[in-house]
């Protein structure tokens, strides 16, 4: 499968921030949605959640599970179906996570904005709150991006 090209303002986008395991993603998925207006909800017995807001006229879902045998698939269709303007989601760079992005983009119509989240490479060994300052720094960098390009 493809990675799509840059949407327009009117196209609906998939924000999708794709990296390895355990290097943020959800983090960083949580502060974005946070700092659009959510509050923070968490899927039982998982550090993942599922949510939506509405921030600028657009309706922006958000998946943050990317892991195999998640329900991301489900949740992503459940926004897609529902005409979202954004969805926000997480995968690792290949394989069924990847393949569930690029399956929702192009069977509802989306464009599928790559984002490789700034992380500390070995997690084990970074701070709470260096992992913390790195999310919010993507999150900053992603709302940024929301407010100038998609609405």
């Amino acid at each position: 499968m493809e990675k799509t090209n840059t949407p327009s303002t009117k196209a609906r986008v998939i924000i999708c921030f794709y990296a390895r395991a355990d290097c943020g993603k959800t983090k960083s998925i949580r502060s974005l949605f946070i700092k659009l207006g959510g509050h923070k909800k968490v899927l039982a017995g998982t550090h993942d959640f599922v949510g939506d807001v509405n921030f600028g006229g657009k309706q922006i879902g958000f998946v943050s599970h990317g892991d195999p045998g998640s329900s991301q698939f489900e949740d992503l269709e459940v926004f897609a179906k529902n005409g979202y303007d954004i969805i926000v989601t997480a995968s690792r760079t290949r394989g069924i996570t990847f393949e569930n992005v690029c399956k929702i983009a192009t069977v509802y119509g989306y464009t599928v904005v790559w984002v490789s989240p700034f992380y500390f490479d070995d997690a084990a060994q970074a701070s709470d709150e260096l992992c913390a300052y790195f999310a919010e720094r993507n999150a900053d960098n992603t709302a940024q991006y929301i407010i100038d390009k998609l609405i």
